[in-house]
């Protein structure tokens, strides 16, 4: 005898003793036996829509299916968003494309309108050096250094050497004209003063002038 067959009827013998040996007991126990079979036996099959364990396997079965699905669209989702991630940056590098070229465009206007205002002081310069204005040449050349002063920091090597040398051209016209009027001024009132040719002589209003500026 096998041990579960011996288990068996250890626990038959254990629940129901002496009834085992009436056979109109037996028969009932049979039926009863029986019948717990059939339920367990509908309990466990999964093609019976009243067992409980079929419903919970169903549900089981509906989840990981659901699961799958689940995952099926977040895969989905998560290829949707590295192409957006991807799109996003191909645009965000072709804004970034546009945003330099209009710096550059912006830098390079701004070094246009210094290079206009640099000429146009040179030219307005001449014009009022032709015409002797001294007063507003000098003016003229302040606004010069004014510009060279405000492009200190600026990158652009070459403009700011362009300026220099452009300021360092007219420094040295001015230089030698305004010091050519004092000479002549010092030269009309007979300077320096000498007991010989000392007498008084009122310069001209513009030889005056020059001299304030000088």
């Amino acid at each position: 005898m096998t041990d579960i067959r011996r288990k068996v009827v250890q626990e038959l013998d254990e629940k129901y003793g002496d009834d085992l040996l009436e056979l109109e007991k037996c028969i009932e126990l049979q039926r009863q036996l029986l019948e717990e079979k059939s339920a367990i036996e509908k309990e466990v099959n999964l093609e019976n829509n009243e067992s409980s364990i079929a419903k919970v396997v169903k549900k089981a079965e509906k989840v990981i299916e659901d699961i799958k699905v689940a995952i099926s669209e977040a895969e989905e989702i998560t290829e949707l968003i590295h192409k957006d991630l991807h799109d996003v940056e191909v645009i965000k590098s072709t804004l970034d494309k546009y945003l330099d070229d209009i710096n550059t465009a912006q830098c390079l206007l701004q070094y246009m309108k210094v290079i206009q205002q640099v000429e146009y002081l040179s030219t307005e310069l001449q014009t009022q050096i032709g015409k002797k204005d001294d007063e507003k040449s000098v003016t003229i050349f302040a606004n010069l250094t004014e510009i060279s002063r405000n492009l200190e920091n600026f990158s652009g090597k070459h403009l700011y050497e362009y300026l220099k040398d452009c300021i360092h051209f007219w420094h040295n016209i001015l230089k030698d004209k305004l010091s050519k009027d004092l000479d002549e001024t010092l030269k009309l009132i007979k300077w320096p003063f000498t007991s010989a040719n000392f007498s008084l002589v009122v310069p001209l209003p513009t030889h005056i002038q020059n001299s304030k500026l000088c």
